[in-house]
């Protein structure tokens, strides 16, 4: 097993949400939930872009969720770690996305949600938390362009 990923119970893994953390559950072990840190998708080679990059993540606004997004995840992360599903959540700005694989997420913004790759509402996982996304805003579902 790698060295990164931890063993925490539920309120732990809300403790992380409240600290506004990355992270992803990758599996579950009895009554403890497997937790390893986000991974990036990018790996860059080109120095100048590096610094480039670098430079453009310390500029970047310092905003964060409201407390009725905090409060609506945690809902979200109970529900999923009940019934034991993978995800990952990931705080960008105001927004967080939460992931449950490259092609099928859920953003959820102040006001509103948008779900993507998901057919309808009846599709597995999100079946479980539409009662819970729809009561937060609209929800509107992302089709692909083809």
């Amino acid at each position: 097993m790698s060295e990164s990923i931890q063993k925490l119970t539920i309120q732990e893994v809300l403790d992380k949400i409240r600290r506004l953390e990355n992270f992803e559950i990758v599996g579950y072990e009895s009554d403890m939930v497997m937790v390893a840190p986000v991974k990036g998708i990018v790996k860059v080679k080109d120095e100048e872009l590096k610094k480039y990059l670098g430079e453009a993540k310390r500029r970047r606004p310092r905003s964060k969720p409201s407390e009725k997004q905090l409060k609506l995840l945690e809902n979200i992360a109970k529900k999923l770690i009940d019934n034991k599903i993978n995800f990952k959540i990931v705080f960008e700005g105001k927004d967080i996305i939460l992931r449950f694989d490259i092609d099928h997420f859920v953003k959820i913004s102040d006001k509103e949600v948008k779900i993507a790759g998901f057919a309808d509402q009846k599709e597995h996982p999100i079946s479980e938390i539409f009662d819970l996304l729809s009561k937060h805003g609209k929800v509107t579902f992302l089709r692909a362009v083809k």
